[in-house]
């Protein structure tokens, strides 16, 4: 479809293709140019065209992948009972068949970025369904009906349906294990027993959340928690009982007044630009957060105008708690002045003092402040042998920054290289803004040597391990390639 500029075609084109099983219209120029997760590129203009609409399709089809397909609904005689793909991605489509059609074989249905988009019928009896895609589908009403036996559903796409009024409370979602529900402002959380309780990562950040809720702690296995651009004041006393939380993000909280009862789990706090947030636990309670050696803990508070005090307070009182046995504290908040408690003091990026030989050394404190328009940390070069599969072997390496004063977020820049195999030799790159403490994050490919020079596409990482202790992971990489 990218060397065609037009296509008209008749209300019958595929009227004889009585046993048709797959459909695909793809534009690769446009998915190399665009990437497939972004909010912001513009719409897909179909070059598809039905002036008098779409009469027929097979009854046999099996996979229908139609990027920007033109019309507001599927044939209305299309019968759906083959159907196990169905990707219809920047479309117009408006509904996709009538309530008592059914599509028992359905296991994929992609419907990111269909704006138009009111209501999805026929799932009621899709069983096997695997994957649901409705990210962005901004007016879209209520969740599609599912059987509440559904048991085989593993990845779900809610992010920017912000007209969505419901999220089903009957079903058993025990293989999801990440939702992003960013931007669903239609939803309404009174209780979270709605939700997965199998969750490790969970987005409801820009969601027009004026409280918490109370059952926050039913999800025991959350390792990651975004209540970033909400409007709630304090968090929930049962927040404390999340005793796996590892990050918690609160970036934009602007009715955000103080900050308590957090779970000891925590490696990382982002609460940059909350405007009000005036207190913050006090000293005991972040020594109990980072009582573990070996362990470094991160509190981000940027841009937190009314907190200068109150943390300057908890860092003197902070001294008494520690011991030999305190993992190490990273603390970013707005100030302008080094607290007096510091003896040793200078201006510059360097400082000498001596330590008396019969001291015994507990550790270091230290403290800098610094004015920044952007910032940027370059990281060493890496190398890991034999990483990949066994098939083709790998070698990656590259270089990473840190890019964001709110969050831990790296730019990776770095090359697979394939050291086995037919493509021995050869290396696809990839660029992008990793948000290292997603479990799922998404990244372009960008080229590469020999044959992939002019690759494009995109790489899926998802963390399956994490040492915070030694900041060791396991990562795996998901790689589509269009070259």
């Amino acid at each position: 479809m990218s060397k065609i500029k037009d296509m008209h075609l008749s209300p019958k084109a595929f009227t004889k293709m009585r046993n048709l099983i797959l459909l695909k219209f793809y534009d690769s120029s446009w998915i190399k140019k665009y990437s497939m997760d972004c909010s912001r590129h513009p719409p897909y203009h179909s070059k598809v065209h039905f002036g008098e609409g779409l009469s027929d399709l097979s009854d046999k089809l099996r996979s229908l992948i139609w990027l920007g397909y033109p019309l507001p609904a599927l044939p209305s005689n299309f019968n759906p009972d083959n159907l196990v793909e169905l990707d219809l991605r920047h479309s117009n489509v408006e509904r996709l068949w009538e309530d008592s059609m059914h599509a028992p074989k359905l296991k994929r249905l992609i419907l990111g970025y269909c704006t138009r988009l009111t209501k999805i019928s026929g799932l009621l009896k899709s069983p096997l369904i695997e994957e649901i895609d409705i990210r962005y589908c901004s007016s879209l009403l209520d969740f599609p009906q599912l059987d509440q036996h559904v048991n085989n559903l593993r990845d779900l796409f809610m992010k920017g349906c912000k007209s969505l009024r419901s999220f089903p409370s009957d079903i058993h979602f025990e293989y999801i294990s990440s939702l992003d529900l960013h931007g669903c402002r239609g939803l309404r959380f009174t209780h979270s027993s709605g939700l997965p309780c199998s969750l490790r990562s969970l987005c409801l950040s820009d969601c027009n959340l004026k409280e918490i809720p109370e059952d926050i702690f039913c999800f025991p296995s959350l390792l990651h928690l975004d209540l970033s651009e909400n409007h709630f004041e304090h968090l929930p006393k049962s927040m404390k009982q999340l005793r796996n939380l590892n990050c918690l993000k609160l970036n934009n909280c602007n009715m955000l007044q103080s900050l308590t009862e957090l779970p000891s789990s925590l490696i990382l706090l982002c609460a940059s630009d909350c405007k009000r947030l005036r207190s913050i636990p006090d000293a005991s309670e972040f020594a109990e957060i980072i009582r573990y050696e070996g362990y470094c803990t991160v509190f981000i508070f940027t841009n937190c105008l009314k907190l200068e005090a109150a943390v300057g307070n908890m860092l003197e009182q902070l001294r008494k708690y520690l011991n030999k046995e305190s993992g190490i504290l990273d603390l970013c908040y707005s100030g302008s002045e080094v607290p007096e408690w510091f003896i040793y003091r200078t201006e510059g990026s360097s400082i000498k003092f001596g330590v008396p030989e019969w001291h015994k050394l507990l550790g270091f404190a230290v403290c800098a402040v610094i004015a920044f328009e952007e910032y940027c940390y370059v990281g060493a070069e890496d190398e890991l042998d034999d990483f990949g599969d066994e098939d083709f072997g790998d070698t990656l390496e590259g270089l990473y920054g840190s890019a964001s004063k709110a969050e831990l977020g790296l730019i990776m820049v770095f090359n697979f290289g394939f050291t086995e195999g037919m493509y021995k030799g050869r290396s696809i790159s990839i660029l992008g803004f990793n948000s290292a403490m997603n479990p799922v994050r998404e990244m372009s490919i960008v080229g590469g040597t020999v044959i992939f020079r002019l690759a494009r596409g995109y790489a899926i990482a998802q963390t399956n391990w994490f040492d915070p202790a030694s900041g060791d992971a396991i990562v795996g990489y998901n790689i589509t390639i269009v070259h």
